[in-house]
């Protein structure tokens, strides 16, 4: 299975540690795939990249790719089976 999260906060505290989990725990099984802002990364340097297992594709989008647009596409004409939008 083919499976896409999103995530479009910077840093690293609840909400991407719980999908930095999801993903490592789910690829060992399926082709993950994150989409990330490309200003990931909080003042203090620290990101969800950093907790990442190496097999977890990473796609990092401009600041101005709109949000509505990964939660609302079929998941179908995406790269993933199940999107797993998180803002």
């Amino acid at each position: 299975m083919r499976i896409m999260h999103t995530l479009f906060s910077r840093g690293f505290a609840g909400t991407e540690r719980a999908t930095a989990e999801m993903c490592n725990a789910c690829v060992t099984q399926h082709e993950v795939t994150l989409v990330l802002q490309k200003q990931h990364r909080a003042s203090n340097g620290v990101s969800i990249r950093d907790h990442l297992d190496d097999r977890v594709r990473v796609v990092e989008v401009s600041r101005w790719f709109p949000a509505w647009v990964a939660r609302t596409r079929h998941p179908r004409s995406s790269t993933g089976d199940h999107p797993h939008p998180f803002a």
